[in-house]
């Protein structure tokens, strides 16, 4: 199960970063980095916001076993609502099956 690493510590940090109490200071930073790094796809910007990606440094790797129709909505939901007037909180659940 490629994102089994992905279902604990790391949910819990992008959970907590999308959340209606973090989710303005998110899409501050996501529209600096977009600035930064040119548009968004889905994965792009998330070493700038782990505490400590090394934890995560198969991200790239493991994020790229999901489908490309998936990783390309997933780049539209994320970037439409994080660009919006007033973003909405997001909640993150990784496995297989969701």
């Amino acid at each position: 199960m490629a994102f089994a690493p992905y279902s604990g510590t790391f949910e819990q940090i992008i959970n907590q970063m999308l959340g209606p109490e973090n989710i303005a200071l998110a899409a501050s930073k996501f529209a600096e980095l977009e600035k930064q790094h040119g548009p968004y796809s889905f994965g792009k910007f998330i070493k700038y916001f782990l505490p400590k990606p090394e934890d995560f440094k198969d991200w790239e790797k493991d994020s790229g076993k999901i489908s490309e129709p998936v990783r390309r909505r997933l780049t539209e939901i994320v970037s439409a609502n994080l660009k919006s007037a007033s973003p909405m909180p997001m909640l993150l659940k990784v496995g297989d099956n969701v």
